[in-house]
C-alpha cells in the first residue's frame, strides 16, 4: 500500500512537471531579428523587451531585471544594437517592432499591434526599486 502512494504521488509530480513545460512559461528569452519577425506574426500575444546597448553586461542587467520581475508573462528580447539588426539596415519597425519610445522598453503586442509600452531605462526612475516595481505593475496588468 505504502509504495503504490509513493507511485502514484511520484506520477502526479511527474505529470504536474510535464505540464508545465507544455506551456511558455514567464521569464525572458532573446531572439533574433528573423525569429521576432516570425514570433509576432505567430502569436497573438507578445510580450517584447527591447534592449539598446552595444554593452553586453549592461545589456545582460535589464534583461535580468525583467526576469527577476516577471511572473506571468513568456518575454521574448531584441537588441536593436545586435549586428544582425545594424549590418541588415533592418530596423526594428521593420520586424514588427514599432510605436513611441521603442528603445530600452517593455512592450505588449496583441495580433501586431502595440496595446501597452513601460519603460525600463534607468534615466526614467530613481532607483532599481522603482523600476522593479514598474516592471511588476505591467506584469499584474497582465494576471
Amino acid at each position: 500500500m505504502k509504495n503504490s502512494k509513493g507511485f502514484l504521488f511520484g506520477g502526479f509530480i511527474s505529470f504536474s512537471l510535464l505540464l508545465a513545460g507544455c506551456g511558455e512559461s514567464a521569464g525572458v528569452e532573446s531572439l533574433s531579428p528573423d525569429d521576432m519577425e516570425a514570433y509576432l506574426q505567430d502569436n497573438e500575444e507578445a510580450f517584447i523587451l527591447t534592449t539598446n546597448t552595444e554593452d553586453e553586461e549592461e545589456r545582460q542587467e535589464i534583461i535580468e531585471m525583467v526576469d527577476e520581475n516577471v511572473e506571468n508573462m513568456p518575454v521574448k528580447e531584441i537588441n536593436s544594437r545586435d549586428e544582425r539588426v545594424t549590418d541588415n539596415e533592418q530596423g526594428l519597425e521593420d520586424i514588427g517592432i514599432a510605436g513611441p519610445s521603442v528603445h530600452e522598453s517593455l512592450s505588449y503586442y496583441e495580433n501586431g499591434e502595440l496595446e501597452e509600452r513601460t519603460s525600463v531605462s534607468e534615466v526614467d526612475y530613481e532607483d532599481e526599486e522603482e523600476k522593479a516595481a514598474e516592471i511588476q505593475n505591467f506584469d499584474r496588468t497582465f494576471e
